[in-house]
């Protein structure tokens, strides 16, 4: 039976965590260097105007090469060799690219971790330095420009204006306000409809 964690398992995880990361950080970023030098990133309008690869086109391939290759048509303006090292290097970047999204949730959240601890930590001691200046007149000076920041509010906020998230919201609640009045008024024509269907097969013939 593997006995329980402690506090200080936790701590020398995360260090140990943090320490890979600041490693792998150092490589990613020359990496990505090395490649923005190397390589012009594509436009988004290029992208748009790029015929876009199919799915399953990677078993179908190979099939069109050995084709053309049976049929003659293997050539400059067909190059069946370069088309099947473009598909291998496709796959290769396809593993790269997984590594990578993996490693960049990795580090979403190491970063997420990060910078709540240190804001957490700064916080408890603002809260300290406001103690403190009370009785320290030098301090209290020293402290506006923190305690103005801590004050800050957006302007809308503010004001008492809604924010983004609150609009959004209420324009969520408006758009579902008249699909339910809709409702109600198509429901409402549709039982008109229906009594003055009943009411006419109830009329008795002259």
């Amino acid at each position: 039976m593997m006995p329980p964690s402690t506090p200080e398992d936790s701590n020398e995880t995360m260090a140990a965590a943090k320490a890979s990361a600041e490693h792998a950080l150092v490589m990613l970023s020359d990496a990505a260097d090395a490649l923005t030098a190397a390589a012009r990133p594509s436009r988004p309008v290029d992208k748009r105007r790029t015929l876009r690869f199919r799915k399953g086109a990677a078993a179908v391939i190979p099939q069109i090469g050995t084709l053309l290759q049976s049929a003659g048509l293997d050539g400059a303006a067909l190059p069946v060799d370069a088309m099947l090292a473009n598909l291998e290097h496709g796959k290769d970047l396809a593993v790269l690219v997984q590594k990578l999204e993996g490693a960049a949730r990795t580090f979403r959240d190491l970063h997420f971790h990060a910078t709540t601890s240190s804001w957490r930590t700064a916080l408890q001691g603002y809260v300290a330095l406001q103690r403190l200046a009370v009785d320290d007149a030098a301090l209290a000076e020293s402290l506006k420009p923190v305690a103005e920041y801590m004050a800050y509010r957006h302007p809308l906020t503010a004001e008492g204006e809604a924010t983004k998230a609150t609009k959004k919201a209420a324009a969520k609640l408006e758009a579902a306000k008249k699909r339910v009045a809709k409702r109600a008024e198509r429901a409402k024509a549709a039982l008109a409809l229906a009594t003055e269907t009943l009411g006419e097969a109830g009329e008795e013939p002259a």
